[in-house]
């Protein structure tokens, strides 16, 4: 399902040069990407979407340990769960100094966190703060131009933050990130004052889009209407106000009676009697449950919302109905005859005003039947 959007900034600072006629490619969908700004000592690009790529890009810098990052790559204003990962390679190092990639991040609440080398440890997740960097971190290590993925995940519930290199599990840290989080890949050289010439090819940055969150139901109702006769009556459903919190257009299933199994496999419950999003449907004089379930563009479905139908009786002699004509009554009756006026789709009835109702026929100019009221006017009621 579309997922949520998000704002994805990715940067690369420091004295560095771009090579001629690189590609800076949109991962989403293949094209050259036109929101590329370059500029003296870097290029950036602001996008929205999950992911983006960086091909052939050429890094170098002169880097004292400590004084700054070599090259950074930064989603900002990440949701509280997340997923992120980057693959890179570096085939060309050249001094003394040894490589250092790291991915790194930090919170409003739980401030910084990341997945680093460390020397005698191996891999770890931890938090750190920058003079951290001089007393415990170490290089990661590679050979030739080895592929390699850093991946961090963040689960708000377990508030536990899990780490892989090259998708094997290296660590997870107890810790409770929120508010304004960002994440950034770096690498840099471990020696103080070295100078370093980097070239990193095929650098991917991949934030997953949120998890697909479930669609809420609105079934309206409950739902009062009125029959003159033992058919029920025409009633219109609406599940319009159902919504989805990712925006996904939406599927609807209506239960139209959740006592009845309509589709004979054992349950009355689960029936899809409708899939208009409003409709109109007879139902039964006396009450019906009735239920909606909507679905977004992945099929995922909340819990189905569940209200009620409920038809009364209106005993009348006569119903008119719209286009009806002529209209009898039988003269054999006696004492008050109820009279009805329905309504369609095309035409209300309360819209008539009863004191233009009239009578036609010997017995009603002779005043032996007569509309029943006071004060010259008749008794009417809305049902």
């Amino acid at each position: 399902m579309k997922k949520n959007v998000m704002r994805v900034l990715g940067y690369m600072l420091l004295a560095m040069s771009v090579e001629a006629g690189v590609t800076y490619d949109d991962f989403n969908d293949g094209s050259i990407n036109s929101g590329w700004t370059t500029f003296q000592n870097g290029c950036s690009l602001s996008e929205t979407g999950g992911e983006f790529r960086i091909q052939g890009t050429t890094v170098q810098s002169g880097w004292g340990h400590g004084s700054g990052l070599n090259t950074s790559f930064a989603w900002l204003g990440l949701d509280d769960d997340f997923e992120a990962a980057v693959d890179f390679s570096v085939p060309q190092f050249s001094g003394s100094g040894t490589r250092l990639i790291y991915l790194n991040g930090h919170a409003t609440t739980g401030g910084g966190f990341g997945l680093f080398y460390s020397y005698g440890f191996g891999y770890r997740v931890q938090t750190w703060t920058p003079s951290q960097f001089s007393t415990w971190l170490r290089p990661f290590r590679d050979e030739g131009s080895t592929f390699h993925r850093m991946k961090l995940v963040y689960s708000s519930s377990s508030q536990t933050l899990t780490g892989y290199v090259d998708d094997i599990l290296v660590g997870s840290l107890d810790i409770q990130l929120s508010g304004n989080i960002s994440l950034s890949i770096n690498a840099a050289s471990e020696t103080a004052g070295m100078v370093i010439d980097t070239r990193f090819d095929n650098f991917e940055a991949v934030k997953n889009p949120i998890k697909n969150r479930p669609p809420l139901a609105d079934a309206g109702g409950p739902y009062v209407a009125s029959a003159t006769g033992s058919d029920g009556a025409i009633v219109s459903v609406d599940g319009l106000d159902s919504s989805d919190p990712d925006g996904d257009t939406l599927t609807y299933e209506w239960d139209l009676d959740l006592s009845f199994d309509s589709d004979m496999d054992g349950n009355p419950s689960n029936d899809v009697d409708e899939t208009e999003a409003a409709a109109d449907y007879i139902f039964p004089i006396g009450q019906t449950e009735i239920s909606l379930v909507v679905r977004d563009d992945e099929g995922l479905s909340g819990e189905p919302d569940i209200t009620t139908v409920t038809v009364g009786y209106i005993d009348v002699a006569i119903d008119i109905k719209p286009g009806s004509y002529p209209n009898t009554i039988n003269m054999g009756s006696h004492g008050v005859v109820p009279v009805a006026f329905l309504s369609d789709e095309f035409f209300d009835a309360l819209t008539i005003d009863p004191l233009t109702v009239t009578l036609m026929g010997a017995d009603f100019s002779a005043g032996l039947v007569q509309l029943c009221g006071k004060n010259a006017k008749p008794m009417a009621s809305a049902e």
